[in-house]
């Protein structure tokens, strides 16, 4: 009978993690799965389940981009002392703005750090600047949704080109 007790909530885990139900997680890259609750409230952390908690969207917000209007835009994100994008987006700079988001990528307590390019020679490849323009922000440990607004300036981050 205990064997059938603790074999439940893996089972269920199992079930819930192959049909995406909310509050479970098989995506991250160690090869982990993580549930946020379970049934009886059985305790399943460890090595196999962790907990990743909340994700929360980052939204960057680009104006005063005029100079590079129609230009392609690509911006990526990583965690602050990371050296692997883990999430990247391009767009087209319209009107001397641009918009990205990125839906439920941010974990909370976590900083990261945004980079970003115009394509100023069209070759549709990150070239150091002030070939291509780029630049780079911060945001601090988040603690919900984030909106970063940036404007155009020519402080040109020259490691910009090695994240893309």
């Amino acid at each position: 009978m205990d064997r059938l007790r603790l074999a439940a909530p893996v089972m269920f885990t199992a079930l819930a993690l192959a049909l995406g139900f909310p509050g479970c997680d098989s995506s991250d890259s160690g090869g982990k799965d993580a549930i946020t609750d379970s049934p009886g409230g059985a305790d399943i952390s460890g090595d196999r389940f962790d907990d990743h908690g909340e994700k929360f969207t980052l939204v960057v917000s680009g104006s005063g981009f005029a100079p590079h209007e129609g230009q392609a835009l690509t911006v990526a994100f990583l965690e602050a002392g990371d050296d692997s994008a883990k999430g990247t987006q391009s767009t087209t700079i319209t009107g001397g703005d641009f918009t990205v988001t990125f839906p439920d990528v941010l974990e909370a307590g976590r900083a990261y750090t945004v980079k970003y390019y115009a394509d100023l020679s069209g070759n549709e490849t990150c070239d150091t600047p002030p070939i291509d323009h780029g630049w780079s922000a911060s945001v601090p440990a988040v603690t919900g949704d984030v909106t970063l607004p940036v404007t155009h300036n020519t402080n040109f981050d020259t490691s910009v080109c090695n994240f893309f």
